[in-house]
């Protein structure tokens, strides 16, 4: 991954832990989009970087939010 595809990388998933970091466990609808929007980031980038930062970013969103998604 060169360095201009990463840099847009971490800003897709910056604005998507931005978005989500706040769901609350019983918010059935975020929950929801939070695993759609992570597919389509998982599709634009498609290389296991993406996908392992994507799982980490998952994780702690889980971890205050309460649901057990997986990505």
């Amino acid at each position: 991954m060169d360095l201009h595809m990463a840099y847009r990388l971490f800003s897709d998933l910056w604005l998507f832990y931005k978005k989500f970091q706040g769901i609350k466990e019983n918010d059935a609808a975020s929950w929801r989009e939070l695993v759609q929007e992570a597919g389509q980031i998982k599709e634009k980038y498609r290389s296991e970087f993406c996908n392992s930062l994507l799982l980490v970013i998952v994780n702690e969103i889980n971890k205050n939010g309460g649901m057990n998604y997986e990505c």
